[in-house]
């Protein structure tokens, strides 16, 4: 008798056998592919996030310029900001800037150091981005 089948008689259910391995492999890279668009997906809803909240965290500071150098003149406003936004683009997001006057003795003037933490709400996670600003209000 010869060691390999020979016969189709001999040969039946190698078929069955070699579609079972195909499906198990097919299987599983199917299952891969799915967990890797799965965490590219996660990885843009990030990035959206942490982006949303850097421009929630720049609007703080541009609010917070606003009240130190108001166009109308008058007096620098350096308390803390708070701001919630509902517009579109940066709803369910929020804005805290600190401000600490640092007199400049060299220059007559006055340093304003800007800290702006803004935060951003995507589903259950929240995403933070701290900026750090620093004007002046010097002459030269």
């Amino acid at each position: 008798m010869p060691i390999y089948p020979n016969t189709p008689l001999q040969q039946r259910g190698s078929a069955l056998v070699v579609a079972i391995f195909v499906i198990v492999v097919m299987g599983l890279l199917a299952s891969a592919l799915f967990g890797l668009f799965g965490s590219a997906s996660q990885s843009s809803v990030a990035n959206v996030g942490g982006a949303r909240a850097n421009f929630a965290a720049k609007t703080g500071v541009q609010h917070a310029f606003l009240k130190l150098f108001p166009t109308a003149g008058g007096a620098a406003d350096c308390s803390v900001s708070n701001l919630t936004f509902v517009e579109e683009g940066l709803r369910n997001c929020t804005a805290e800037v600190t401000c600490a006057e640092i007199p400049v003795a060299s220059l007559s003037a006055t340093l304003y150091r800007l800290e702006a933490t803004g935060s951003c709400e995507l589903g259950t996670e929240t995403y933070t981005r701290r900026l750090l600003a620093e004007a002046t209000d010097a002459n030269d």
